[in-house]
């Protein structure tokens, strides 16, 4: 878990020096859509983009192991995403 948000800060501070440093949009779009990007396919790792029924076949027709290993990647995508999203808000608000 630490690696995933230590190397999705990494990517963020450098996109946003390049966003800074070039003053092109492309770096804008390119972080910020990495974020979004992330925090959806968290979301459908984790299952917030299905329904109730559906979350309940899940739950009874997986292992706990393959429980764990998908709620592991969950959260590893939504710690790499965060600080993309919220490096891309910043250039939105400093550009």
């Amino acid at each position: 878990m630490k690696k995933s948000i230590l190397i999705g800060t990494i990517t963020a501070c450098s996109l946003f020096i390049l966003a800074l440093i070039t003053s092109l949009d492309i770096f804008i779009y390119i972080v910020g859509g990495l974020g979004i990007v992330c925090f959806l396919l968290s979301g459908v790792l984790g299952g917030a983009l299905i329904s109730g029924d559906q979350i309940r076949a899940n739950i009874h027709t997986e292992t706990k192991d393959h429980r764990d290993k998908r709620n592991t990647g969950m959260y590893m995508l939504a710690l790499f995403g965060l600080p993309n999203f919220i490096a891309g808000i910043l250039l939105t608000v400093l550009k």
